[in-house]
């Protein structure tokens, strides 16, 4: 059984504003929700990525988001799915890694998206691509896949190779394959790619770089320190607007305070970046600090909050934040005083029994 955790609205937001169709969407409020069960928005609620959401569409199977499902790389949605194949999305499916979609692919061959399946980074797809369908692989799709199976395929049939395709491919086999081939290289796409390796090409050949989409990268690890020296030496093409919403760079741009973006202090994270923003009211963000994991945003939401009317507050943006939940102590507290409670009827109950037992002995 599902187990779940008794959380309540903070004490400053306002219910009746809450937009219970993005509520639905989120991780975070699937306990609520839960608690709730009126509230539930179920086309959104299907595509919650919260591992709890698969025990309630088991009870619910008219509810399956066949499309998200069908995604899911997780054992329990495959499971879902084998039991009710006909919210199976079959191109969808045809890319999903997961060895259970895998076999239920290899069961339903003309089901099968060719294109989406030569993206698959799981190394049985691959293999059945090479060995049972060759004929069927679409090689644009195949030099984006991030499996080393699917890079030393590639090497295999070189004549094959889309290096558009293959620039963009964030896998440390893909940028050995690129530095064997400069010449080949999409700079425009390769910008672009995440790979830390993908450096040292940018090192090789800054003049080719697009500096403006490499600072674009929105990629959870960038910029790592070698990145942030290569931007530092290409102040005037860097895309200061995202980068300000960026934690990782925070070091940068204190360095260059005049093309910090201060409403993207919203997104940022970073302590001294909400402190930063914290003088200028005026920038602030409702959809940025909902989206701020730091629990400083809280702070600044409710500033805002308190500031503004109502008919200025976007609550469909309120609605998305992890801050406007609190534990709900007295919940808790009643529902360990109700569990003492049955334990001590439970014992009361069974010393009778036993004196009953003694009594007829």
């Amino acid at each position: 059984m599902t187990q779940q955790i008794s959380i309540k609205f903070a004490d400053w937001i306002d219910e009746s504003n809450i937009n219970y169709k993005r509520l639905s969407g989120l991780p975070h409020a699937v306990d609520y929700l839960l608690q709730n069960p009126d509230k539930i928005h179920w086309e959104e609620f299907a595509k919650n990525p919260n591992p709890k959401v698969l025990d309630v569409l088991q009870r619910h199977p008219s509810k399956i988001n066949g499309e998200w499902l069908s995604k899911m790389d997780d054992d329990k949605a495959m499971d879902l799915l084998e039991r009710h194949p006909e919210n199976i999305v079959w191109k969808v499916l045809s890319k999903n890694p997961n060895p259970k979609a895998i076999k239920l692919l290899k069961k339903n061959l003309s089901k099968i998206d060719w294109h989406e399946f030569s993206l698959n980074p799981n190394s049985e797809a691959i293999e059945f691509l090479e060995q049972k369908h060759f004929d069927k692989i679409y090689w644009n799709y195949l030099s984006g896949n991030t499996h080393p199976k699917a890079i030393e395929l590639l090497k295999k049939h070189p004549e094959n190779i889309v290096w558009s395709s293959l620039a963009r491919n964030s896998s440390a086999e893909a940028i050995d394959l690129l530095k064997n081939n400069p010449e080949k290289i999409y700079w425009y796409f390769f910008s672009m790619n995440t790979h830390p390796n993908a450096l040292e090409l940018f090192e090789q050949f800054p003049e080719k770089v697009s500096w403006y989409w490499f600072s674009s990268n929105n990629d959870p690890s960038f910029p790592n320190q070698k990145a942030l020296e290569l931007l530092e030496k290409h102040p005037n093409n860097i895309n200061w607007e995202q980068l300000s919403g960026n934690p990782n760079a925070w070091e940068l741009l204190k360095k260059f305070p005049e093309k910090i973006k201060l409403p993207m202090l919203s997104y940022n994270s970073h302590p001294e970046a909400l402190e930063l923003l914290e003088k200028h009211p005026d920038q602030m963000s409702y959809y940025g600090l909902s989206k701020n994991t730091n629990p400083m945003a809280v702070k600044l939401l409710k500033q805002l909050l308190d500031s503004d009317s109502n008919s200025n507050i976007d609550w469909f943006f309120v609605s998305g934040s992890p801050h406007i939940f609190e534990v709900d102590c007295r919940m808790i507290f009643k529902r360990a005083h109700q569990e003492e409670e049955e334990e001590e009827e439970e014992e009361e109950v069974e010393v009778l029994e036993e004196e009953d037992e003694d009594a007829d002995e």
